[in-house]
């Protein structure tokens, strides 16, 4: 039988995940890792978030996407937007969710064009050094040929002036 984790578990759960983040965040903080401050700081958005505890999530979302702006990754902002978006979609703020909205959709396509960029010219290499291979692979097997039409060449020579000296001889 299947266990049903109760709300009041699930809001223990997320506060221990919370306290842990926080600390990560001071971590972070003294350290100076700003893109893993920023990352904290999406977190415990996405985690005020599913407590229902709006304003700490859009503190957290904006104190994330502020910090991703100046030192983060684009996977950093687009989380930003996309936490910032569900956020204002669910308080029914629609002019700032279709904002995020389309910033998460713009940063989301950005980075699949990077990663369609990035396999684009690793398959152009990979072309290259195939064609690359098969030519010289094409030019091993001409010199191996023409190795050996030398070799019986050579061969029928021999032959030749082994037959011409035993005809002398006899």
């Amino acid at each position: 039988e299947r266990e049903i984790v109760s709300k009041e578990k699930k809001a223990v759960f997320f506060n221990n995940a919370i306290g842990w983040y926080f600390k990560a965040l001071e971590i972070d903080r003294k350290i100076g890792n700003k893109p893993g401050i920023a990352r904290h700081c999406n977190n415990i958005g996405g985690l005020f978030f599913s407590l229902k505890k709006y304003s700490e999530s859009e503190e957290y979302f904006l104190k994330g996407l502020s910090i991703n702006s100046e030192f983060g990754t684009l996977e950093g902002k687009k989380y930003s937007h996309e936490g910032l978006y569900n956020l204002y979609t669910q308080q029914g703020n629609l002019g700032k969710a279709l904002y995020h909205h389309i910033e998460f959709t713009r940063i989301k396509d950005t980075l699949f064009n990077i990663e369609k960029h990035a396999d684009i010219t690793r398959n152009e290499m990979n072309y290259e050094f195939t064609k690359k291979e098969a030519i010289a692979q094409a030019e091993y097997e001409k010199h191996l040929a023409i190795t050996e039409v030398e070799k019986k060449r050579q061969k029928i020579v021999i032959w030749f002036a082994v037959t011409g000296l035993l005809l002398i001889a006899f």
